[in-house]
């Protein structure tokens, strides 16, 4: 890929990530508000914005369990943060397989031998 191909590739990405964002924003799940949650209405006790900001811990279970929960309980009514959380969850999946496999003999020797050369 040549580096013109890379930088709009970039500023698609950038684009599609700015429209997610715009289509979290208006969501319509509202801001936080710990009375809701104690009403009994969970899944609109946490709002998209904090979903989509705590992602990466919410899926490392790298939170207090109330909060995990609070997170849990609105993307499983939530249709975009439910995508977000399947999008990142396939990602991760896909990384470790692509992670576990082993390059080819002759890749292997020609970096060693590219590594040897400049070392």
């Amino acid at each position: 890929m040549s580096e013109s191909e890379m930088k709009g590739s970039q500023i698609g990405s950038d684009e599609k990530f700015a429209s997610l964002l715009a289509q979290l924003e208006s969501c319509g799940c509202g801001p936080y508000d710990p009375s809701i949650h104690a009403s009994g209405q969970a899944e609109r006790a946490m709002d998209c914005h904090s979903v989509i900001e705590n992602l990466f811990e919410f899926v490392d279970h790298e939170m207090p369990e109330e909060v995990e929960q609070l997170m849990l309980d609105h993307s499983l009514h939530c249709d975009k943060c439910s995508d977000a959380v399947s999008a990142e969850l396939k990602m991760r999946e896909i990384i470790k397989r692509s992670c576990a496999s082993t390059a080819p003999e002759a890749l292997r020797s020609k970096v060693s031998a590219l590594m040897s050369k400049h070392a």
